[in-house]
């Protein structure tokens, strides 16, 4: 690629780096949007990575800043798009899954709107000049403060044979113990359902959660990252062997809350779980069972929400099988 590479005004030219704050006006309020470019000394892809679309996955955040703020242009071909923390209104705010100006799911909301709700603005925002203008894109996840998760990388539905084969290459180079098949086939809803209209290759990666972020969950998503970007074109070829050779999920059930209560989970993430077991129970406040939640499949446990309080509608765990 050629000439400068700008994004709200944080702008590198060939063979340069930039990093700054974007002032992204949301309508009632106005959201900072931490962000560096770089843009390399030779021809490639431009790529798009964000980490804390969700404000409370917090393994990702450090482990993109750590990538972003180490490279250089003379590593780079092409350019690099690193928003390091897409939602700091709920990073702040301490928030699982909500945006605090408005109650909304910045992943569950895109394309977004640019005259809509706060949360809504900024994934219309984040779409037209990180996502859109990109070749490959990256969304870096953890499991929520109220989630525990096999690290697991997700691709979208099939797009083409080229598009998907590019994203593929991407996954089984981050190297998780997991690939979870068939994310953002609804035109609405995550991150990766915009790139995936839009046919690029695209995928979303999680690592750790329940709010604490170790260095050995910061260095996979590290290094990772770095196998992944080599994989799309970004950087020089790296060790070519990741260090987990990832166990593909093409079936998967994520189980969901009809009762707000206090959940009382009876498995544990990892778990091999018979259709029909009972995997918990959703109670009030006296104890009372207000919704019993078995197993639709037989399989294997890789997602767990760990919080005691839930809502209707949140998600309660993930089987593959």
């Amino acid at each position: 690629m050629s000439g400068a590479v700008s994004v709200n005004g944080v702008s590198a030219a060939t063979g340069e780096k930039s990093q700054g704050i974007c002032r992204v006006d949301v309508g009632t309020a106005t959201i900072d949007v931490p962000l560096v470019v770089i843009n390399g000394t030779r021809p490639g892809p431009r790529v798009a990575v964000t980490a804390g679309i969700h404000g409370g996955e917090y393994v990702s955040i450090p482990a993109l800043r750590n990538v972003a703020m180490s490279l250089t242009p003379n590593d780079v071909a092409g350019s690099l798009v690193a928003v390091l923390v897409a939602n700091t209104t709920a990073f702040f705010g301490r928030s699982v899954y909500y945006t605090p100006l408005d109650g909304l799911n910045l992943n569950r909301v895109f394309p977004g709107n640019a005259q809509g709700k706060p949360t809504e603005r900024l994934a219309r925002w984040l779409l037209d000049n990180v996502i859109l203008p990109s070749d490959r894109y990256i969304d870096m996840h953890s499991g929520d403060l109220n989630e525990v998760l096999e690290p697991f990388v997700g691709l979208a539905a099939p797009v083409s044979p080229e598009v998907d084969a590019a994203a593929l290459k991407m996954a089984r180079a981050y190297g998780l113990k997991y690939i979870v098949e068939g994310g953002g086939q609804a035109p609405n809803g995550p991150a990766i359902a915009a790139a995936r209209a839009a046919s690029i290759p695209t995928m979303w990666t999680e690592v750790g959660g329940r709010g604490s972020w170790t260095a050995d969950e910061v260095r996979q998503h590290e290094e990772g990252l770095l196998r992944a970007l080599a994989a799309a074109g970004l950087l020089p070829d790296r060790d070519p062997s990741p260090p987990l050779v990832s166990e593909v999920i093409s079936r998967k059930a994520w189980l969901q809350t009809s009762a707000t209560g206090c959940w009382y989970p009876n498995v544990d993430l990892g778990d091999s779980v018979e259709e029909g077991r009972v995997l918990g129970e959703v109670k009030d406040f006296f104890g009372e069972t207000l919704l019993v939640v078995t197993a639709p499949v037989t399989g294997m446990v890789f997602f767990l929400v760990t919080a005691l309080a839930v809502n209707a509608g949140d998600p309660l765990m993930g089987l593959s099988y």
